[in-house]
């Protein structure tokens, strides 16, 4: 059952009457929200003190607090992210049926094509051959490249991405079937991208599986450059062509991450940090730290 634009879970348990209307993490768990806690993160689960009216897959053998089931449905499993992802689907089934109805408007004199509900800022200069999707809005200001595609996004003023950017696109998140088949979890976040960001020609900037992918204000990421999904690049980072960050990683302010390097999910480089060219980064870097090497080790001066 649907009801504008979200799931009601008595669908899944007749104890509870109430709406999901997105999904999150739990470890920045919101109200009216879908999202599974696995026995890797049960220490998290305090985070859902202050939420509510939230349907939650729990793996079996987590002791859930009596408090939070009052306010949450949970539901547990032995495999909580495949039945996240199998609800999750028919949200994504959901907003495709929506889209499929909405129009694109091509810009003849431009060569551009524009969606629906789309705002963007005085003093914008689109290129031939661009997408904006529905829904997005971009800053004054705004430069984008020929052949750049942009999705699900919000973004600041004075922006400028250069040929083939990739931004919004789909993450990359599986899950397993009951026949150990692999299939693809929707992705049902959002981006954000600050004032004064330049993206580089054939860069991707991953859509969020459960929150929000963003860079922040002043960063600068070159070409091939690659932002996972969650992730989080600060304000004047600087990414070098074909850096690599996978999901949920964390950027600081001013850091620097050379060419060919490669950042591990869920890892965090706090700010002022330098990661050296063609490094690979498998553990969490202190503020004003300079890591090299495979795996990357702090630089001894």
């Amino acid at each position: 059952m649907t009801e504008n634009n979200g799931i009601n879970v008595n669908t899944i348990s007749d104890k509870y009457n109430f709406c999901v209307f997105g999904v999150s993490y739990i470890g920045k768990p919101q109200n009216n929200t879908v999202m599974y806690v696995s026995r890797k993160v049960e220490n998290l689960l305090d985070n859902l003190s202050d939420v509510k009216e939230c349907l939650i897959f729990a793996e079996n053998g987590i002791e859930v607090p009596t408090e939070y089931k009052k306010e949450n449905c949970f539901i547990l499993t032995d495999n909580p992210q495949k039945e996240y992802a199998l609800f999750v689907r028919d949200f994504a089934d959901m907003k495709a049926d929506i889209n499929s109805k909405k129009k694109y408007t091509y810009n003849e004199e431009k060569g551009y094509w524009i969606g629906e509900n789309v705002r963007i800022g005085q003093g914008a200069h689109i290129e031939p051959m661009v997408l904006i999707d529905h829904d997005v809005i971009i800053g004054e200001n705004a430069y984008i490249c020929a052949g750049s595609i942009i999705r699900n996004a919000k973004i600041g003023d004075n922006f400028k991405c250069y040929e083939k950017a990739l931004i919004g696109i789909e993450s990359y998140n599986l899950a397993k079937d009951d026949n150990e088949n692999s299939f693809r979890i929707p992705s049902m976040g959002t981006i954000e991208i600050g004032d004064n960001v330049e993206i580089g020609a054939n860069a991707i900037v991953a859509l969020a599986a459960t929150s929000m992918t963003q860079i922040d204000d002043y960063a600068k990421l070159d070409a091939n450059v690659v932002i996972g999904h969650d992730s989080y690049v600060g304000k004047n980072a600087e990414l070098a062509t074909n850096a690599n960050l996978g999901g949920y990683v964390y950027i600081g302010n001013n850091s620097f991450v050379a060419m060919n390097s490669v950042v591990k999910n869920r890892i965090k480089i706090g700010e002022s940090c330098f990661i050296g060219i063609g490094s690979v980064v498998i553990k969490d870097v202190e503020n004003g730290e300079e890591v090299f090497g495979v795996p990357a080790r702090k630089i001894r001066i």
